[in-house]
């Protein structure tokens, strides 16, 4: 005679079978074995070739395009039967050597006429095998005779290539992949921790509970410290801050995200400088974050606060540069980051195509749309910026075109004054920074001139390129110039006493400026392309002295 199952066996059973519904499916759309399956759809002037090449495991779906110097774009299309679910991720690999463009991906119904699609504005592939995750909800309706709604099954699949940049290039695709995903719901729930590595009477519930006074503390041993945190639903976020008070700091830390709790999948690797962190995540959609530190054996560290950040963080910079700003001292970062509007003016030849913008607190935007130099004195220990300064803008001679800004800190003032050639003449532009002991005593202190990620132009207004944060992947000092990007943007006719770099990933340079140093770095490359540099200049000045710095902006005002 067969037993009943008891009760523990039936809750077993319903564990088992609500956990089943929950694990994602994965399906392999399309290994790119067979390149026969694609066939290349260009745009009228444009050129592709589909064909195969090595992929991650096997073969892979090799795309060559040229655009011949014009726009336009060039489409592998695939057809399919493909049921989508209620909630779904697509990914796919990629790789090569291409120009930046734009990337689309393309669910097509079975009328051809309807489109849904993911785009990835400014992307250039890289020399590494690169996964492109596209969850559900950044694929929208894109246009056709339905007008909007969801799509329930596609009969094609295209990914193009859209003229930004333009160029040719050649793309590697594999691996494409659909996975069922748990429905996203408004999230409602309330997130619970556990961890590794406490120490005795810690709490790991210290650095979820919202209350900076309590802390989370752990050490390392003989087994890495861990911090699961599970947020009791499905959530989506884009980032969290970990704020460690004025205490010790971990090395680093490695970010894991998991459906189940069981089968992790690693987000990022990230360097940490305390006393707030701020980590950008990809946009992550998972029921369990897990974060693993490195650190010396033996080392305590307390956790005051762990906050999960939402989705925009990693859809924009600008909200996470936001978080920072409201964080720091006021003046530490541009007013428009604390939500100010800020005014600024050109300064270039008429004739030229290209200008330099000078800001009302003093910023320099280097080329178009690219970083800016930012002043700052450091004098009796403080760091001073445009927050506590007295400013007054003005033209030479109260008409000519030639702007200038003055800063002044008690007996200390900066006056900040760029300039193109006269006459109508095409050619780059000359920035002088004067500081003047306007006091009767001798004052001594270091103007830092510092090259961060911040357009001039705020990011609600338009100049050719949204304004906000400007894209630096990658800074070097080279001799008498500053290279962003590989483009030599700023020329040193001044030589500093000091210069260092420094990545994200190990704090803003502003951090090291607050601490009257500068990192010893002379390269640095940063994921978020939030690269920033700074230039030390001592001055000691007697009473109604002045000392002057220059430097030449090659892309501001015509090419080098």
């Amino acid at each position: 005679m067969r037993r009943a199952p008891g009760p523990r066996a039936l809750a077993l059973l319903a564990t088992l079978i609500s956990l089943a519904g929950r694990l994602p499916a994965q399906q392999v759309l399309d290994d790119f074995e067979r390149p026969g399956a694609w066939s290349a759809v260009p745009g009228e002037g444009v050129e592709l070739r589909i064909g195969g090449g090595p992929g991650r495991d096997g073969a892979a779906l090799r795309l060559d395009f040229d655009f011949h110097g014009r726009g336009g774009y060039a489409v592998a299309h695939r057809e399919l039967d493909l049921p989508l679910p209620e909630n779904y991720e697509i990914s796919f690999w990629i790789r090569g050597p291409a120009p930046s463009n734009t990337l689309e991906f393309k669910l097509i119904d079975s009328s051809g006429a309807n489109v849904w699609w993911s785009v990835r504005r400014d992307f250039a592939p890289g020399a590494r095998w690169t996964r492109i995750v596209i969850p559900r909800r950044h694929v929208t309706f894109a246009w056709g005779p339905l007008g909007g709604g969801e799509l329930r099954r596609a009969a094609a699949i295209e990914i193009a290539i859209t003229a930004g940049t333009g160029g040719k290039g050649t793309v590697w695709l594999d691996d494409l992949t659909i996975s069922e995903r748990e429905p996203v719901r408004a999230y409602t729930a309330t997130p619970r921790a556990s961890a590794e590595g406490s120490t005795a009477g810690s709490s790991a519930a210290f650095a979820v509970d919202g209350d900076p006074e309590s802390a989370w503390r752990f050490a390392h041993g003989k087994e890495t410290p861990t911090l699961t945190v599970d947020f009791g639903q499905v959530r989506v976020f884009g980032g969290v801050t970990l704020d460690w008070g004025r205490g010790a700091v971990p090395s680093g830390a490695t970010l894991s995200v998991s459906a189940d709790g069981a089968a992790w999948e690693s987000l990022a690797r990230v360097r940490l400088a305390g006393p707030k962190d701020y980590v950008r995540l990809p946009e992550a959609e998972s029921r369990y974050l897990r974060l693993s530190f490195e650190g010396p054996r033996g080392r305590g560290y307390a956790l005051r606060e762990l906050t999960v950040q939402p989705a925009e963080w990693s859809g924009s910079r600008t909200p996470l540069l936001g978080a920072l700003a409201a964080d720091a001292p006021p003046g530490r970062y541009p007013r428009y980051l604390l939500g100010r509007q800020s005014y600024w003016t050109v300064v270039g030849s008429p004739d030229d195509s290209s200008e330099a913008l000078l800001g009302e607190d003093g910023a320099v935007e280097v080329a178009p749309g690219g970083p800016s130099l930012e002043p700052f004195v450091l004098s009796g220990g403080r760091l001073l910026g445009w927050h506590d300064a007295e400013i007054e803008q003005r033209l030479a001679g109260q008409a000519l075109p030639v702007p200038s800004v003055r800063l002044r800190w008690g007996t200390v003032e900066l006056d900040i004054t760029a300039a193109a050639p006269t006459g109508g003449a095409i050619g780059p532009v000359g920035v002088r920074y004067r500081a003047i002991n306007q006091g009767t005593h001798r004052i001594r202190g270091t103007l830092y001139l510092a090259l961060r990620p911040f357009q001039v132009n705020p990011p609600w207004q338009f100049l050719g390129v949204p304004g906000g944060p400007a894209a630096v992947g990658r800074i070097a000092l080279r001799r008498d110039w500053i290279e962003v990007n590989g483009v030599a943007l700023v020329r040193l006719v001044s030589r500093p006493a000091r210069a260092g770099v420094a990545a994200f990933a190990n704090g803003d340079i502003i951090h090291h400026l607050g601490e009257g140093r500068l990192p010893g770095a002379t390269t640095a490359e940063d994921a978020d392309s939030l690269a920033s540099a700074a230039l030390a200049y001592p001055f000691s000045l007697g009473a109604g002295d002045s000392a002057d710095v220059f430097v030449v902006l090659p892309l501001g005002g015509g090419e080098r």
